[in-house]
């Protein structure tokens, strides 16, 4: 990195620098990822449709089969954000019954407490089932926005 005299301000100095950091952090090595790249590494792999809020049948726990009051958030073909009051562990197993006996598993794949409200959880599901596209079952029983 060369200044152009040592008259230039501190300023443009550390602005050179930081913009030479982040142009070289981005670039790839070796095919691999950089720091700055798994930073802003967006970890969904389709676009979302945002939901009305209602779930389109009864969402439950497969383990123990006990009905979870959850609200849906978004949606895409193979997942589901939703945000529940109950703390349920990343890995565990959910399904959603909807007509005539149709069960669709799910899988907890992140969760994090919702900063904006008071003892709720937000939820990424991942549909474990890839044939079932998500988008089409909510669509289908009016639930997308």
């Amino acid at each position: 990195m060369v200044f152009r005299d040592a008259s230039e301000s501190l300023f443009n100095r550390l602005r050179k620098l930081v913009i030479y950091w982040v142009i070289s952090c981005s670039r790839e090595r070796n095919g691999k990822m950089t720091r700055l790249q798994l930073a802003f590494k967006e970890r969904r792999n389709e676009e979302r449709k945002t939901l009305t809020g209602l779930m389109p049948g009864r969402f439950f726990l497969v383990q123990t089969d006990r009905t979870l009051s959850a609200r849906p958030i978004d949606v895409s073909k193979h997942g589901l954000g939703i945000i529940m009051s109950e703390k349920v562990e990343d890995g565990a197993e959910v399904a959603l019954s909807v007509e005539k006996r149709h069960v669709i598993k799910l899988r907890i794949v992140w969760s994090k407490e919702d900063f904006g409200k008071r003892d709720l959880y937000r939820y990424g599901l991942e549909c474990l089932d890839p044939k079932i596209n998500l988008e089409e079952v909510f669509f289908a029983a009016g639930c997308l926005k």
